[in-house]
């Protein structure tokens, strides 16, 4: 996403049209669908947002996926979620980066996230 204009940095727009997107989500069926689904409850909230309706006239008039998606009617609420990547300069163990998230901050997550930092700065060093 970095080689794109900061205004059009957008998962949404990553996912559908960055031509490595497939290759770095390991779920890029779901994480499609997903987004579509998000798109759509947000269109339902803000349907007069422009920024919002010039980027579902791009995802149409620029992928096929995306269209065949949206038609779908399929809505989702972001609450919370887990994303793998499969990072192309940074290899871990399996080959893959798992980030958790959610709609606030978890002590026991916190906790998790620092030991995998330390882990990964300890073999950093090899």
């Amino acid at each position: 996403m970095g080689d794109w204009p900061e205004k059009q940095r957008n998962v949404v727009r990553y996912v559908f049209l960055h031509p490595r997107a497939r290759d770095l989500f390991d779920d890029w069926d779901e994480q499609i669908r997903a987004c579509v689904g998000r798109l759509r409850a947000l269109a339902g909230i803000e349907p007069d947002a422009p920024d919002l309706a010039q980027l579902i006239d791009e995802l149409h008039s620029k992928s096929p996926e995306f269209t065949d998606l949206w038609e779908r009617y399929d809505v989702r609420w972001h609450t919370h979620g887990s994303k793998t990547f499969h990072h192309p300069e940074v290899v871990v163990p399996g080959g893959r980066h798992s980030y958790v998230y959610g709609a606030g901050r978890v002590p026991e997550a916190d906790a998790a996230i620092e030991q995998i930092g330390a882990w990964v700065r300890e073999k950093a060093k090899i």
